[in-house]
Order: structure tokens, then sequence, then C-alpha cells
């Protein structure tokens, strides 16, 4: 479902921020811009090297991507 750094950045910003304020908005006190700030800190990606590749995408381009995006990397995948 998620093949490339423009879907990872998709999913992020259209669906698990929005989705994730809706269902956090109902089980805690924080505020849209707490539980965003929350998303982003927390759920990161794992950055397989192999998939990338095979996309056939340059690692640095996807990397600025993903930064500027907000999206950090728990694991990297060798």
């Amino acid at each position: 479902l998620i093949e490339d750094t423009e879907e990872v950045i998709s999913f992020f910003q259209h669906y698990l921020v929005p989705e994730g304020i809706v269902y956090l908005k109902k089980k805690t006190n924080l505020s849209e811009s707490e539980i965003e700030k929350a998303l982003y800190e927390h759920v990161r990606i794992c950055y397989d090297l192999c998939h990338f590749s095979l996309q056939y995408e340059f690692h640095q381009d996807s990397l600025n991507m993903l930064q500027n995006a907000g999206i950090k990397i728990g694991k990297v995948q060798l």
C-alpha cells in the first residue's frame, strides 16, 4: 500500500494524522496541535534501503523529503 517516499508522506498527511487526531481527541485531553506533534514525534518509519532502491529513489532525495515533511526514521534496514 505504501511503496515510495511520496506515498509515505501522503499516508502521514492524509490518513495517519487526521485519523489519529479524531481517535486521540476522544481518548486524551490534548489539543489537535499537541496530538499532531505527538504523532510526528512517536510514529516513525523503518527506512528499508533495498525497498527504496527498488522504487528507483535516490536515498538522499528520499531522506530530504521525509525530513521536510517532519517524518522521522526509527529504524534503518540494510
